[in-house]
This record gives C-alpha cells, structure tokens and sequence, in this order.
C-alpha cells in the first residue's frame, strides 16, 4: 500500500476543516433552532387542539428523551460507519416529521411525528454528529471552532425563534412547519453530501493542517493503536466523565426550560408575544458572538474555567429574566445574557477529547448529551407542570438557577487533562482501580 503523503498547508489555501465547520455552522443554526424554537407554537397549537400546556409540554419531555436515547447511538455510527450517511439519514427523517407535525389533527399524531420522528432526526443533524467529525479535524484550536458550532446553535435560537413567531404569524403554526422543513432539507442534505469528510486523512492532511504532528500518524495514516484515546467504557468509569455529564445535564434543564416556556412565561408577565419571541432572540444573536469569543479564551484561559463561569452567570441570568418588566429592560438583559448563555456544549465536547482522544469522541459525547436529554425532558416538563399546578413560571426559574450554580462547582473540579503517563481513578463497586486510557495527548 502506497504511503500517503501529508500535506502543508499553503497560505493562499483554506484549512478543509473550516468549509466543514462553516457548513456545520449553518446546519445547526436550523436543526438545533427549530428543536429549541417550540415555545412560538405552543399557544396556537394548543388552543388549535384543545391540548392543555401539560399535554404539549408531554409532547416536549417526550421528544427530548427519544432525542437522548438517540444522541449515543447516532455518535457511535459517526465513529463507526461515518457521519455523512447519518447527518444524510436525518436529514430526511427530520424534514418528513416536521411536514407531519404541521397536518398532525390529534394529540397521538403530534406524539409520534414530533415526540419521536423529529427527535430522531434531530439527533442525527445536532451537535453530537458534527462536533465528532470536527473533533478529528482541530485540536490547537478546538475550543473555537467547537465554539463556532454553539454559535451556531444559539444562532438557531435567535434565529429560529422570531422567525417562526412571522411564520406563525403570516401563515399559521401548520404552514410554518411545512415550510421550516422544506428550509432544513433545502440546506442540510446538499452540505452533508458534497461538503462533510470524516477525517482529515481522507484527504492527505493531519487535524489542524499541523504537518509537525505527523510523527504521531502510522504509516497508514490512521492514529497508532498504542494511542487511539480512551474507549467509552473506560471514560465513564473516571470522576471527570460524571462531572462533566453532571453540568450538562443542568445544562439540557436550563435551556430546554427557557426555550418552551420563555415566550409563555415573558406573555403571561405582559409583553407581546412578538416582544417575547424578540428578546429570545436577541438573546441568540448576541450568543454567537459571544460563544465564539468564550471558545477562543478558553484556549488560553482552561476550559473548566469557562464553563464554571458560563453555567454560574446563566443562573443570575435565570433569576434576572423573572423580573423584567420593560422592554427595553428585557432586551438589555437579553444582551448582556448572550455574551455568556452559549458554550457550554463546546466546552464539554473539547473536554472529552482533550481527557479522553477522538476515537471515541462521538460514543462518549453522545452519552454525556444523553445525560443533558434527561435534563431537558424534566425542564420542558416541569415547567408546565409547575405553571398548571402553581399558576406562576417563578419557582421553575428560581429552581432552575439553583440547579446551574451546582453545575459551576461541579465543572470546576474537572481535571484540565490526563497525560498519558497518568493513570485514571476508576470507580466500580466503591473500591478505587486504576486504567490506562492510552490517550493521544490532544
């Protein structure tokens, strides 16, 4: 077999890996911001159906744990049989569910083609598929690039939201998803079939373009097995994987909460809904910015730090948004909210590969999203419930805001990384072992 040949990158030529990101980007602006731009649809459809906030928010809980059960799944095909035919084979799942949604008529209807079909389409074209495939492209500048992917995401939020409160508003809640899905199909199907490759040795380069890192290639050009990273089974034995999994599962509660019952909450306390959708909105726009700028310093300043620091301000965030009583107050805090609302999932993706490598990276961040799923199911339900049972959103926030301080204490105590020489803790049955997860120091 021929040896392949590495190649430097040129400075009139583009790193291919940022035409990935830059694709990843725009898909996830639609396939995460139309799972997170619920809350615009919940009044018309429920006053459409006759369904009740509970039975939608049902609906909601539903989908986000079928989302979860999937993320694992669809991150251990990327590792094993490549994320373009998964990002393909959601794409046109996700576009027929949300086609269903908007002619579902009954309740058992909505449940099947959003609370299932859409959650696992969703899955196959979230963050767990690309931040895997980016994953085996960047190391040196991992935190920004991943964090360009939860700009995107927070994009979609900002994006998505408001325009689907127009869409709604010109066409109606049924229209407006059949026209969100002609939109995702339109964008994601033609990026994953001629823009995504797997890795960077498909096309003769090393992750990052970073020729001087060939020595730790094999002649073959794959990474060595000696040190391939840790395999899932290992990583969730070590303290720093259930750390990690704790934050995000605070995470999945606080932003599910926000995105299905903000717009609810922010009318009940007398905006507009249009006011409502806008300041989320604002709030999303400003979060690529900020995402990006996060992802940057935490290459400098240590990715636990950051994501202390983002999960402590979202809970003064959470406790701030209950107050407002002005526009001009909402969009403010909507603002300054943004700068650090965003990153968290970026952060916990580059700390999986920089603890554990990227053989794995889509199994192992897939089940810490799984954790973050069940996070966001109990938010999406709790704040309906709460609402039904108490007639106010403020317990549910408040709550909310104590959930994401323990998840800034909890990050804060994750390791920065394991050299190879280290070996792991290993907790099984209470009695401490130890394993080498013969890792690529990356």
């Amino acid at each position: 077999m021929e040896t392949p040949t590495f190649r430097k990158n040129r400075s009139t030529r583009v790193y291919y890996g940022w035409y990935i990101a830059v694709a990843a980007f725009f898909a996830l602006i639609l396939s995460m911001g139309t799972r997170s731009a619920f809350g615009p649809f919940l009044l018309p459809m429920a006053e459409a159906m006759a369904v009740s906030r509970t039975r939608l928010s049902l609906v909601v809980a539903v989908s986000m744990l079928v989302f979860a059960v999937s993320l694992p799944i669809a991150g251990r095909l990327v590792d094993t049989r490549g994320g373009k035919p998964v990002l393909l084979a959601g794409t046109v799942l996700l576009t027929a569910a949300l086609y269903r949604t908007g002619r579902a008529v009954t309740f058992e209807e909505l449940l099947f083609w959003y609370g299932l079909v859409a959650a696992i389409g969703f899955a196959a074209t979230g963050q767990v598929v690309f931040q895997a495939i980016l994953n085996q492209w960047f190391v040196k500048r991992r935190g920004a690039v991943l964090s360009l992917l939860s700009a995107g995401a927070m994009g979609g939020i900002g994006l998505m939201t408001p325009a689907s409160a127009l869409l709604i508003d010109f066409f109606g809640w049924r229209l407006a998803y059949a026209v969100l899905a002609a939109v995702v199909f339109l964008v994601i199907f033609p990026a994953a079939l001629w823009i995504i490759r797997e890795r960077p040795e498909e096309l003769g380069l090393l992750p990052d373009g970073d020729p001087v890192a060939a020595s730790r290639f094999s002649s073959t050009g794959g990474i060595e097995a000696s040190v391939r990273g840790a395999s899932f089974w290992e990583a969730c034995h070590t303290r720093s994987f259930w750390l990690l999994a704790g934050g995000y599962f605070a995470c999945g509660f606080s932003m599910n909460l926000l995105s299905t019952h903000g717009v609810p909450m922010l009318v009940d306390h007398g905006f507009s809904y249009i006011e409502a959708s806008w300041a989320l909105g604002v709030l999303g726009l400003v979060g690529i910015a900020g995402s990006v700028g996060l992802g940057v310093a935490s290459d400098y300043l240590g990715r636990k730090n950051v994501l202390a620091l983002i999960y402590l301000l979202r809970a003064f965030g959470f406790l701030l948004l209950v107050t407002a009583s002005t526009p001009f107050q909402l969009f403010v805090l909507g603002g300054l909210a943004g700068l650090v609302w965003v990153g968290s999932s970026a952060m916990t993706s580059a700390l999986i590969a920089d603890l554990y490598g990227r053989v794995s990276i889509g199994t192992i961040f897939g089940w810490v999203y799984f954790v973050h799923q069940i996070g966001a199911a109990l938010g999406a339900y709790i704040g309906g419930a709460a609402y039904d049972w108490l007639g106010t959103h403020v317990i549910a926030f408040g709550v909310t805001a104590v959930v994401l301080v323990i998840a800034a204490l909890l990050s804060y105590r994750i390791p920065e990384s394991l050299s190879q020489s280290q070996r792991i803790t290993v907790l099984a049955g209470g009695a401490e072992t130890t394993a080498n997860p013969q890792r690529l120091d990356v």
